[in-house]
């Protein structure tokens, strides 16, 4: 019987192989040991192998964000379209904060240009993406929302949280002024309430 906890831990070193090695880089046995289990154990719960792992692995990022973009309508009653937006990108940042390996695997991806077959991340993204600007060209039409262009707007928040959490250096490097993670995340969800407010010059 398959143990999800197992299976777990195996993408959470997966996306940290990534990270670290790129796909190529990557081995099914290198996952195996630091998981500290044999190949044929990795095998039973990704029959794909390396490929499986892979793909499991972004389909993990991809659902999660994706239940994150989408919350229900019963969970965005009651709330404008600037409280939907910046409490659906609070809980990517938490999700981030949680799963740090999953951010650098992000970034990772970001550059990455090896040849495989497909772009799973691309492709399984692209609905998420366009979700999210459909929402927010509607709300710009009732008026809730500032202008700014939607897609440069993701591309800045999106950029911001996968940074912060998938290359704590560069940040470290930045600023020395010893702000906690808490103060990190208030400062960045201010800003983006100033940016859809119409508030950002020169971002929009």
């Amino acid at each position: 019987m398959d143990n999800p906890d197992t299976r777990e831990r195996l993408i959470r070193i997966t996306a940290d192989e990534l990270a670290r090695n790129g796909y190529r880089g990557m081995s099914l046995r290198g996952v195996a040991a630091r998981a500290g289990i044999g190949p044929a154990t990795v095998f039973h719960h990704f029959p794909g192998g390396k490929q499986g792992l892979y793909e499991a692995t972004v389909q993990h990022v991809v659902d999660e964000v994706t239940a994150l973009a989408t919350m229900s309508q019963r969970e965005n009653d009651g709330l404008s379209a600037e409280d939907v937006i910046v409490h659906r990108a609070e809980s990517f940042w938490d999700f981030l904060d949680a799963k740090p390996e999953l951010a650098a695997m992000l970034l990772h991806e970001s550059f990455e240009n090896e040849a495989r077959e497909g772009n799973l991340l691309q492709e399984r993204a692209g609905a998420v993406i366009q979700f999210a600007v459909a929402f927010i060209e509607e709300a710009q039409h009732r008026g809730e929302l500032g202008a700014f262009d939607p897609r440069r707007f993701l591309l800045w928040g999106t950029l911001h949280i996968i940074g912060y959490h998938g290359a704590p250096r560069i940040h470290r490097h930045l600023f020395s002024d010893g702000r906690s993670k808490d103060d990190e995340r208030e400062v960045f969800l201010s800003m983006m309430r100033a940016y859809l407010q119409g508030r950002m010059p020169g971002l929009s």
